[in-house]
């Protein structure tokens, strides 16, 4: 029996970028819940089940998933490292050599150096190129690696943090010491700056619906209390609090949310080319309005 439980989770997932397997991985525990002995055919079930949710999800959300692949490739040109200049010249990452690049170029200072002796770096030992003399320079034309920035319809400016972690091993008397070391000097994770983009982007457009939701009721004299998607009022004020909640959620999605993140990645990061946005459906917001269930 196929039921809401079985699917739910990956359903509720594929927004976030949830994979084949982790979507399987999840259906196999639903039917280990329902009692299904561990062994072959309850993994065949449950890649079955999977082809078919993971497929009707495609065929159903179809301008869904162009928004989240579009919102994942934004992601991806602003957080990969594709352009490294030395002596004035630009080069190709791939020319220089990978360790090196990675270790002296993971934010926006570009290193320089002379380029005769880049094109004779072959003929020096790893030990005579560090002591070669380092120039940092900071040019808004290069891009090393950034994480994404956009800024909801409240004007809060959001960052994602995903960067590699270093680690540093700290010997004492007793024991040696695994620390983590965070810092924002370190190179960004490009594969997670995209596969958090999209969801991180809608939830930030969700927090503002809350919030211009939050600011309406306090500012009709309503008691009001939220947590995500989750809106609470006194019995006396849900009526009125379902009347606001439709028209914000209008008021921020009437705005050309899409056009605009683009316009702010592109004078944010004015040497990179980003895709045409995707070409809107034909939902008419207005009806939103009139959804007895669109909030419930």
């Amino acid at each position: 029996e196929v039921n809401r439980k079985l699917v739910k989770q990956t359903v509720m997932t594929s927004v976030y970028g949830v994979t084949w397997i982790g979507a399987r991985d999840q259906i196999e525990s639903r039917l280990r819940e329902r009692g299904w002995p561990a062994g072959l055919e309850r993994r065949e079930v449950a890649r079955y089940a999977t082809d078919m949710t993971m497929s009707g999800l495609a065929e159903l959300f179809q301008d869904a998933r162009n928004v989240m692949a579009w919102l994942g490739t934004c992601a991806s040109i602003v957080s990969k490292n594709w352009k490294f200049e030395k002596g004035g010249i630009e080069i190709d990452p791939e020319e220089v050599d990978e360790k090196e690049f990675r270790k002296r170029s993971f934010n926006p200072m570009v290193r320089t150096r002379d380029v005769e002796m880049c094109k004779q770096r072959e003929l020096h030992s790893n030990a005579d190129r560090e002591k070669e003399e380092i120039e940092w320079v900071d040019d808004p034309n290069l891009h090393i690696g950034q994480p994404m920035r956009w800024t909801t319809p409240m004007g809060m400016v959001c960052v994602q943090p995903y960067r590699k972690v270093d680690n540093k091993k700290i010997n004492t008397v007793l024991q040696t010491i695994s620390v983590d070391i965070h810092s924002e000097a370190l190179p960004v994770v490009s594969a997670k700056q995209r596969s958090a983009f999209a969801p991180n982007y809608v939830h930030s457009i969700d927090s503002a619906h809350m919030m211009k939701t939050a600011e309406e009721c306090i500012g009709r004299g309503m008691d009001f209390a939220g947590v995500h998607d989750s809106f609470w009022t006194h019995p006396c004020s849900v009526d009125e609090m379902n009347v606001v909640l439709r028209d914000k959620f209008v008021e921020v999605h009437k705005e050309p949310l899409l056009e605009k993140l683009k316009a702010e990645l592109e004078e944010r990061h004015p040497h990179l080319a980003f895709p045409p946005v995707p070409k809107f459906g034909d939902l008419d917001l207005e009806e939103v309005r009139n959804s007895t269930y669109f909030f419930s």
